[in-house]
């Protein structure tokens, strides 16, 4: 085999080099969705096509932008709070004291919402027992007779009329 003349090989790299500068130009206009994680085509992807156009990548952008200054900001209270030599970092002892710190506060936060849920507890059992002795009726006994007198109050029986029966005489008087 014959090897190929400089000049067919210039060619030839010329030409490799425009088509790959070619798909790099239409791979620039396209937004790359390989960097893309599933979880985040689940959440921004509205028309549900598979990728992220402008819109949904923005609004992507957007929400990572607003974690990350909120990260930021976390951190750099963190540091405020607990970096005892102003090092600008948190070292051992320091990180130490932090995570006690941390759970001394979270520990007061759950004893406060345990607090309040046990007297919201506390008022809707209150509220319950209320409701049910004020529904509570004294009833009437059946051995007593329809007017009874008992220690202090007095029960009334409430009269029980009895069925007519057809074409009996009734002792009402007709006008």
């Amino acid at each position: 085999m014959k090897p190929l003349p400089l000049v067919s090989c210039f060619r030839f790299l010329a030409a490799g080099l425009l088509l790959a500068s070619g798909a790099t130009l239409r791979a620039a206009d396209v937004v790359p969705q390989g960097d893309v994680p599933p979880s985040v085509l689940i959440r921004f992807d509205k028309n549900k096509d598979g990728k992220l156009d402008e819109a949904e990548r923005a609004k992507w952008e957007a929400e990572k932008a607003q974690r990350r200054a909120k990260d930021a900001a976390r951190r750099a209270d963190l540091l405020a709070r607990f970096d005892a030599n102003k090092d600008g970092r948190i070292d051992a002892d320091e990180g130490a004291a932090a995570k006690l710190a941390m759970a001394q506060e979270r520990t007061e936060a759950d004893a406060v919402k345990m607090k309040a849920r046990m007297e919201k507890e506390a008022a809707k059992l209150k509220a319950e027992e209320e409701a049910a002795t004020a529904a509570k009726v004294s009833p009437v006994k059946p051995e007593q007779g329809a007017d009874s007198m008992t220690s202090d109050t007095m029960t009334v029986a409430p009269a029980v009329a009895a069925p007519a029966k057809e074409g009996a005489d009734n002792m009402m008087m007709q006008p």
